[in-house]
């Protein structure tokens, strides 16, 4: 649900055949300051997963999940990361209040999204809160 923000910051994945149809997966991505970072965990979280197993297999499922937030972090960080979420912005850029219309907020001075590098964007002010949980069947 959006509810009165002008902009869907939230993901999720859904996938009930983890592991050859024995696991599920669920998780909620709820952006803050920006849809970027949720729609990244989107694309990459499954996979992160997946490339971590050998985790799962020495220090058990609650490791694996709790380490997996953190190289979601890590990949974040990354250059190819940050690319990823400048890429993100500059194709679906945020929509502003109409308030800033009204009080005259002037665009003239600013770049269009599609002009501005990572740095201008403050991609780093932006993030998501996860919840996910995996179901053993």
């Amino acid at each position: 649900m959006q509810g009165w923000r002008l902009n869907m910051e939230d993901a999720h994945v859904a996938n009930s055949k983890i592991e050859g149809g024995n696991k599920a997966l669920f998780g909620v991505f709820d952006g803050h300051g920006g849809r970027e970072v949720a729609v990244f965990c989107n694309n990459h979280y499954e996979d992160i997963l997946e490339r971590n197993k050998d985790l799962r297999d020495k220090e058990g499922e609650r490791e694996w999940l709790r380490a997996s937030f953190l190289k979601v972090d890590e990949e974040l960080r990354t250059e190819k990361g940050q690319n990823e979420l400048g890429d993100l912005r500059r194709a679906k850029p945020p929509k502003k209040p109409a308030i800033l219309n009204i009080l005259g907020e002037n665009d003239k001075d600013k770049k269009d999204p599609a002009e501005q590098s990572n740095e201008e964007m403050m991609l780093d002010s932006i993030g998501c809160t996860a919840n996910v949980i995996l179901i053993d069947q």
